[in-house]
């Protein structure tokens, strides 16, 4: 999940119940009324990792596994990426995340880590973290 750092509370409880909040269904994944910053990294997202279409038939699915379900919010953009494209989903989203200043959650992650952009160009975890 990439965010809005500016929209994300900085307390590690207060981030929790909010990304559990921004988790509840039903989620809309046509919002595209997004800061700039959001709507620049799912641009170049959807270069490497387009957009999945529920109604695609399945034989679509194996031969494009790099298809990818956005959940798309105001304040925040949840991917869900293939299995066999986790690797390269990362390390593509935390490079853009990191490009275009946006805090980026690893839901995956058995720490939760959280990446925050630190306003000089880098990027480094929250003074907390989600699992821990």
């Amino acid at each position: 999940m990439v965010f809005d750092p500016e929209a994300a509370p900085k307390d590690r409880q207060q981030f929790k119940e909010w990304h559990e909040a921004q988790s509840e269904w039903p989620h809309s994944y046509e919002d595209r009324e997004v800061c700039a910053r959001l709507r620049a990294w799912f641009m170049e997202m959807i270069k490497v990792f387009p957009v999945f279409n529920p109604f695609a038939p399945e034989e679509l699915l194996q031969d494009e596994p790099c298809l990818t379900e956005y959940s798309i919010h105001e304040g925040h953009i949840y991917a869900q990426f293939m299995w066999s494209k986790a690797k390269q989903a990362y390390a593509l989203t935390f490079e853009l995340a990191k490009k275009h200043e946006l805090g980026l959650f690893d839901v995956s992650s058995p720490s939760g880590e959280v990446w925050l952009p630190d306003g000089q160009g880098g990027f480094g975890f929250a003074r907390w973290q989600f699992g821990g």
